[in-house]
């Protein structure tokens, strides 16, 4: 299993995902709105929670992206793995860039004022995590066996990094 070609083989990029559900969402909001968003967040509140949850996704995803360049690894799940990144923020969370994905949708969510994309936040956390994440985790653990089933012992899947 630990040939060139074998992947985790994720059903899409989960940075496409994301966008996906975001995209999704604002067509939605021209649609069909819903207008809550605007009705209970004021214009400057929205911005600065927005701001603030997109700055908040940044440092975990500039951390994560870092720690898979020091390691020589290929950050796109499917590429051959080349190493196991545990060092850094993966000390405290086994997948920060996802966790960063959802940041920033919400983040724009926020901006945006988008209903639909609050609603489908759930959605895409359901399928980046069946579609992505647990099948990286059964490429991970065939391919670096007790070495990875330690660290799956000692670091949560989505344990927050802040």
């Amino acid at each position: 299993m630990s040939g060139t070609r074998y992947t985790a083989r994720v059903i899409a990029p989960p940075p496409l995902i994301a966008v996906g559900v975001v995209l999704l969402g604002f067509a939605l909001d021209k649609l069909s709105p819903v207008g809550l968003a605007n009705a209970v967040f004021p214009r400057s509140v929205r911005f600065a929670v927005a701001t603030v949850l997109i700055a908040f996704a940044a440092w975990p995803m500039t951390r994560a992206l870092l720690r898979f360049r020091f390691a020589g690894t290929p950050v796109e799940p499917w590429k051959p793995t080349s190493a196991l990144v545990v060092r850094g923020i993966y000390k405290r969370t086994r997948n920060p860039m996802y966790q960063a994905f959802g940041l920033f949708a919400l983040g724009l969510a926020f901006a945006l004022a988008s209903d639909w994309t609050f609603l489908l936040l759930p959605v895409g956390a359901f399928v980046i995590h069946f579609g992505v994440v647990r099948r990286e985790e059964r490429y991970l653990a065939a391919k670096f066996g007790d070495d990875y089933r330690r660290y799956c012992a000692k670091v949560p899947r989505y344990g927050w990094p802040i």
